[in-house]
This record gives structure tokens, C-alpha cells and sequence, in this order.
């Protein structure tokens, strides 16, 4: 077998394209199916829905998950209601920013450490 070695910029290039390609799969799922979610997203957005409107975790609502992914997608629920959007629309949107940033922080540490 050859010696592979990668270095920090080949695995950004991949990092990058792989992040890419999820993006654009993630956007042309919201394009064909826009308020398409899973069960248990859907599940969190709904508690995150009672907590924006006053509710509070584990006296109106009830799951085994500690309530920190409830309050993390307040954020979508707030947006949603702002601009008048479902609220699924609006968290797989969330989700394709999250995923797009995900390259940055290997960009400004590769660019630190071989700066020194």
C-alpha cells in the first residue's frame, strides 16, 4: 500500500466539496419538499413553539431529551414568526446555514497555524 499523506489544505479542499455537495442536497430537498422534517425535529420545534409562546419545559411538555435542543431551535421559531414562514421551512434553511459554516473554523485555524 502507499504512504497517503493529506495535509491540512487537501483536507479543507475536502472538508469544503464534501460540505458543498451536502448543501446542494439539502437545498434541493427544500426545493422538491419544503416543509418535509423528521419526527423528532418536528417533536423539538413543537416544544420550542410552547416555550417561545410561555410554555415551560417539563410542566407543559414532556420528552427524555435534556430541554438545551428545545431552546437552540427557539431561534427558527422566532424567525418563522417574524417573516410569517413554517416553521419547517425555516429550521431546514437554519440547518443548510449550519452546515455551509462548517468549513470556516478549519479555514481560520489552518490560515493561524501555519501563519506561526
Amino acid at each position: 500500500m502507499q504512504n497517503l499523506t493529506y495535509s491540512r489544505k487537501n483536507l479543507f479542499v475536502f472538508s469544503l466539496w464534501v460540505m458543498v455537495v451536502l448543501c446542494l442536497r439539502m437545498l434541493v430537498s427544500i426545493f422538491l419538499h419544503p416543509l418535509r422534517i423528521g419526527w423528532d425535529p418536528a417533536l423539538h420545534l413543537q416544544c420550542a413553539e410552547l416555550i417561545v409562546k410561555g410554555g415551560i419545559p417539563y410542566v407543559d411538555m414532556l420528552d427524555v431529551n435534556p430541554p438545551l435542543i428545545w431552546y437552540l431551535d427557539t431561534l427558527p421559531v422566532l424567525v418563522s414568526e417574524a417573516f410569517k414562514a413554517p416553521v419547517t421551512l425555516v429550521f431546514n434553511e437554519f440547518m443548510v446555514l449550519l452546515m455551509a459554516g462548517q468549513p470556516l473554523p478549519w479555514a481560520t485555524c489552518s490560515s493561524k497555524s501555519t501563519a506561526g
